[in-house]
């Protein structure tokens, strides 16, 4: 399953590397194998639940805590980030600074927005370098906040409802006394298809989970021409946004198979213009991702230890404690509205060309992610679209 879902995403990001620099790739490749890796987890915890995660808002959050953390600390990052070495972690950085640039955009059709923030304790003075690498590579000024203040978790949730145009309004629902820093990410999208699914051809029909129950959904239905791909594996189709920058790419196994067979499809990268009808349930869910635990599970359980070595930051002793993550999500006949923020709590120490159908009414997984940045915005897998 973790192949599966690697490729998936891998391949998502391989047909969108076109044009992109060396470090945006970098960083994109990283972010990728990193976000997928939890996604598989997670959804294996329970196969009929929804998963949905934001690569790049994670990854913003971990590699702002890769640039102050040393020794065992800073290579655990860079090992779940895919950077080897310091060169390699500065083209990492100047990606992470290319890609937030050109992840600000606004359109008729499509509106990206994205933003780090940073908030430090009055007792936790951070040194002058991680400071200015903050500002120059995430553009996050850190901003003084004492913790102990009742406002305090109203200030970070403020600032994350404002930088998701209030798709979500909360973000961390109590900040302990003892915080000391709070590092954090918002992103937001909302584009239309390039596209639109007819709303009279939607019809109410059942769902299958994957433990065999049936929930009624409705589901969207387009005939058209589509980047198509399908063999023996199962089936993989992508659905433009505005100008075919932003896309989603919808991956439907095939009833029965192993998932390598599926990851192997996924790899071979064929996909052609062909005719077809794509099918998918309208969706609708949001949700709390609590990650420290998984991300302990993927090799970075002693960046959450006392003994995490974030000297780069600050003198004071001190350790991330939790990485949350909300994302909500909304695809119609129009197109898609997500949004996800993320925060880093630190506190002190102790095919061939026939016509085709494509019919989602079974778990499956999607990506949407940038074509001009290879930039994997979200990645969910779909169990149960009730």
């Amino acid at each position: 399953m973790a192949a599966l879902v690697r490729a998936a995403l891998a391949m998502a990001i391989a047909l969108t590397m076109t044009g992109t620099s060396p470090s945006a790739t970098q960083a994109e490749l990283g972010r990728t194998a990193l976000a997928m890796d939890l996604v598989t987890r997670l959804a294996r915890k329970d196969p009929t639940a929804n998963v949905m995660i934001s690569p790049f808002s994670l990854t913003a959050v971990l590699a702002m805590l890769e640039t102050g953390a040393g020794g065992d600390t800073r290579d655990k990052l860079r090992a779940a980030l895919g950077v080897k070495g310091d060169k390699d972690a500065a083209r990492f950085r100047e990606g992470e600074r290319a890609v937030l640039g050109e992840l600000r955009r606004t359109e008729p059709l499509v509106v990206l927005q994205a933003a780090n923030g940073v908030w430090n304790s009055p007792r936790l003075p951070i040194k002058p370098a991680f400071a200015a690498a903050l500002r120059a590579y995430f553009d996050a000024p850190a901003t003084p906040l004492d913790f102990t203040r009742p406002d305090a978790l109203a200030t970070v949730n403020e600032w994350v409802r404002d930088k998701t145009r209030g798709a979500i309004p909360v973000l961390v629902s109590d900040l302990p006394k003892e915080t000391l820093l709070v590092l954090a990410n918002a992103l937001y999208f909302k584009a239309k298809w390039s596209a639109a699914f007819d709303p009279a051809e939607t019809r109410q029909a059942p769902f299958t989970r994957a433990d065999g129950a049936q929930q009624p959904a409705f589901l969207m239905s387009r005939k058209g021409k589509f980047q198509y791909l399908e063999n023996a594996a199962g089936q993989a189709v992508r659905l433009p946004y505005g100008d075919g920058r932003f896309t989603m790419t919808l991956l439907l196994p095939r009833e029965g198979n192993a998932p390598p067979d599926l990851a192997q499809m996924l790899r071979a990268n064929l996909y052609k213009p062909s005719q077809g009808t794509v099918t998918l349930p309208r969706l609708k869910f949001d949700m709390l991702l609590r990650l420290a635990d998984v991300l302990g599970e993927v090799g970075l359980g002693g960046v959450f230890s006392d003994n995490a070595d974030y000297r780069g930051i600050a003198t004071t002793g001190f350790h991330p404690t939790q990485v949350v993550q909300r994302v909500a999500v909304t695809v119609d006949e129009t197109g898609t509205e997500a949004a996800a923020a993320t925060a880093g709590l630190v506190e002190r120490s102790g095919s061939d060309a026939r016509a085709f159908t494509m019919i989602c009414d079974r778990p499956f997984y999607f990506v949407i992610d940038d074509a001009k940045t290879g930039a994997a915005l979200f990645a969910a897998h779909v169990g149960d679209p009730s």
